[in-house]
């Protein structure tokens, strides 16, 4: 098991248990979820493409929308320095 299984697994838990202390139905959760409006575009990813393996796709997709989040978010850090420099000259 490498670090990114122990992060994976510490996930895993706080979810479920996360879960089974409220005792709401799943369903309930992720529509109060922030997820939601991730899993609603990445589901209308799956209805427009229609692969063969739509669990993998989504899979994949979550991920590579993870990595467009971070880069965002780093390229947004790095625009506001780059203002911020500029209006203190």
């Amino acid at each position: 098991m490498n670090f990114n299984d122990g992060k994976l697994l510490k996930l895993n838990y706080n979810i479920e248990q996360s879960m089974s202390d409220k005792k709401e139905d799943p369903i309930e959760q992720i529509k109060k979820s922030p997820l939601r409006e991730v899993l609603v575009r990445g589901f209308a990813e799956l209805i427009k493409v229609k692969p063969d393996f739509p669990v993998e796709y989504l899979g994949h997709w979550l991920k590579e929308y993870s990595s467009n989040q971070a880069r965002q978010k780093e390229l947004d850090s790095t625009r506001e320095e780059k203002h911020k420099r500029v209006v203190e000259m």
